[in-house]
């Protein structure tokens, strides 16, 4: 096969498209595994579950492209501009992302699995239902960014910015959230009884101050020096976790549940404790506690 049409065409005895100019065109259902096409203009185009897998479109401007369903799997998107692109759906799972820009695009459920996204700029992108299951997010751009039923399990985040990112039935199971800033997202419950999980997940020196988080599942999670001061924690299960060093400062912790932690150092000064549970198996942490709080009302059980 040696021409397309017009201004693009497969380079002969060789396994790879090269094409030159790609922009507005309408490529529905197409197939470009292979293409070649650094530095390319794709900006409008539209593709409809194009498959772009092994696909060389390093530095490409797909800027406002239609991009539905695309398999980018393996594929060298570094560098390239999908700014105000639709790529909701679209498979990226061990594609070269880096240095890549999705600022405002609409990326629902798109699969994110297993891939090196470190300091990629997603703001005020809609990442609804997007799987970034053991995905590098270090450093990521979330400002803004719409993350309702977005899925981070066992993904990394430190150091992503998360400013002003809405943030709803979100799942953080397993992931590194070391020193991550929540304090100013915005935080929704549609209502019924599925809340924020953060079970596992390394929450060391994050600031989590001021946040809504009822109900929330912190179970088996390091929290260690953790800033969750003025924070409504009403109901979260904390079993299993490790809060040495916490600030629950005037934070709201009614009816929550402290199993088998670690509390060294923690501070709840100011904090609303009633009817709050802990047991613990250390009896010098357990000791403390009981000195700190017998005068509180608070249901204190000592294994």
């Amino acid at each position: 096969m040696e021409i397309m049409e017009n201004n693009y065409a497969t380079r002969k005895n060789q396994d790879i498209v090269c094409v030159t100019d790609m922009a507005g065109r309408d490529f529905y259902g197409a197939s470009f595994g292979k293409l070649y096409l650094p530095g390319g203009d794709l900006s409008e185009a539209k593709f409809f579950e194009t498959d772009f897998r092994a696909a060389d479109l390093s530095g490409a401007n797909l800027e406002g492209a239609c991009l539905l369903g695309a398999n980018f799997q393996e594929a060298d998107l570094s560098g390239a501009n999908l700014d105000k692109s639709n790529c909701s759906g679209a498979n990226f799972k061990k594609t070269n992302l880096k240095g890549i820009s999705f600022r405002e695009s609409s990326l629902y459920g798109a699969h994110f699995h297993d891939t090196d996204i470190k300091e990629v700029d997603f703001s005020r992108a809609g990442l609804s239902g997007a799987y970034f299951v053991n995905a590098d997010l270090s450093g990521a751009n979330l400002k803004g960014a719409n993350l309702r039923k977005t899925c981070f399990s066992g993904a990394k985040l430190t150091r992503a910015k998360l400013d002003v990112a809405y943030i709803s039935r979100t799942r953080f199971s397993g992931a590194n959230l070391c020193e991550v800033d929540f304090s100013n997202t915005k935080i929704h419950y549609p209502g019924g009884s599925d809340y924020l999980h953060f079970d596992n997940a390394n929450l060391e020196g994050a600031n989590l101050e001021n946040l809504d988080l009822h109900y929330a599942d912190f179970s088996g999670a390091s929290l260690v020096s953790s800033n969750l001061s003025g924070a409504n924690l009403y109901g979260v299960n904390f079993q299993g976790a490790h809060l040495d060093k916490v600030a629950f400062n005037g934070s709201c912790l009614e009816n929550t549940r402290f199993r088998d932690n670690q509390i060294a150092k923690a501070c709840f000064d100011e904090a609303e404790m009633s009817g709050a549970s802990f047991s613990l198996e250390n009896p010098e942490n357990a000791l403390k506690v009981v000195e700190k709080f017998q005068s509180s009302g608070l249901e204190v059980r000592l294994k």
